[in-house]
């Protein structure tokens, strides 16, 4: 039976469930990268292990079938958010605009989005469109924008149709909701030059892909062949904090659980307030400088803040770029450490 957040736990059965939780998440490739960053996060003070353990005791009897079990990990920590998300102390410190980077089909579902979450997640992800019917309706029936893109006046088009929509076609969820958060970078000196190509406006070059793939390589996002849009806050993070009312924090592996490129930084405990993406370019794994860009998560963007607070501009189209397979990204986490220590030193801390 599921328990509820909070509920009296008894601590040795604890211990065995979680013990057995995690040995079965190492037969995931998945899973391991879920140990790493579960380790680290609790070795730098940023997941709380009484939310661990109250989470494993809220958990059902585990079945057979590793993804299952996943499965119904990814539910109750997403079933949890409000007692256990948000949870990081000392959130970023941005006195200046922040972007959030998406696929083109996140607005409308044009074509089948990718994600870097799970294959069990994704096969129980429902389509999402931050666009109405009615408008996605309407521009169909007007022909406003031409697929595929091909050049500069097709993408103005897609631009427009874009801005328009988050002006006037927004439907009524925004982005982000229960248990599911969002990712932002901060746009710093670093950003202004990665993304100095962006399309802004009728009239500019149609983009090269070589800008896009590079900022999926260090946002850690495993997109491909698809067109990439940023959305760029016109206010500074503080306000559309106190504007949005809106939960602010560095993840951690709790807020990430589905995301599979998702590493826990600092993995000590510092004084670095964010998150830190990992790069995966040509098929790698942090064989850059930097090996990935600040990042942080908020739990909601409304409607309203999307379209009075975000300028839009198109960072080009993601080629059927090289990305790392699971496994490289574990080699890349784990590096000389040993998971069975790892699972040791989780079950110690959390279950004492």
């Amino acid at each position: 039976m599921a328990g509820e957040p909070g509920a009296p736990v008894d601590i040795p059965i604890i211990r065995a469930r979680l013990h057995s939780l995690l040995e079965s998440l190492r037969n995931l490739e998945a899973g391991r990268a879920r140990i790493v960053n579960l380790f680290d996060g609790l070795r730098a003070t940023h997941v709380c292990p009484d939310h661990v353990r109250e989470l494993v005791a809220a958990l059902p009897r585990p079945r057979s079938d590793t993804w299952e079990i996943y499965r119904d990990l990814l539910d109750h920590i997403r079933g949890f958010h409000q007692t256990i998300y948000f949870r990081r102390p000392s959130p970023p410190v941005w006195d200046h605009p922040i972007a959030l980077v998406v696929e083109r089909s996140l607005f409308d579902q044009e074509s089948p989005a990718s994600t870097n979450g799970t294959d069990a997640d994704r096969s129980a992800r429902k389509p999402f469109r931050l666009f109405s019917e009615q408008y996605i309706t309407t521009a169909k029936s007007q022909r406003r924008v031409q697929e595929p893109v091909t050049n500069a006046a097709e993408l103005a088009d897609l631009l427009e149709y874009i801005r328009e929509g988050l002006r006037t076609g927004l439907a009524d969820q925004g982005l982000g909701n229960a248990g599911r958060v969002v990712f932002f970078t901060p746009v710093d000196a670093f950003w202004e030059e990665l993304t100095a190509a962006r399309f802004r406006k009728d009239g500019e070059p149609f983009p090269d892909p070589g800008p896009a793939n590079r900022v999926c390589d260090f946002l850690g996002l495993p997109y491909r062949n698809s067109w990439l849009v940023e959305l760029r806050s016109r206010s500074k993070l503080g306000d559309l904090v106190e504007q949005g009312k809106l939960n602010l924090a560095a993840p951690t592996v709790i807020e990430a659980w589905a995301h599979d490129y998702f590493r826990h930084w600092p993995r000590e405990e510092a004084p670095d307030r964010w998150g830190r993406t990992l790069h995966v370019g040509d098929g790698l794994v942090g064989h850059a400088e930097p090996q990935g860009l600040p990042e942080a998560i908020v739990d909601h963007l409304s409607p309203t803040l999307l379209s009075t607070e975000f300028e839009v501009s198109i960072l080009g189209r993601v080629t059927a770029r090289q990305i790392p397979k699971q496994k490289d990204i574990n080699e890349f986490l784990v590096s000389k450490r040993e998971l069975t220590v790892m699972v040791q030193e989780i079950v110690a801390k959390v279950a004492p």
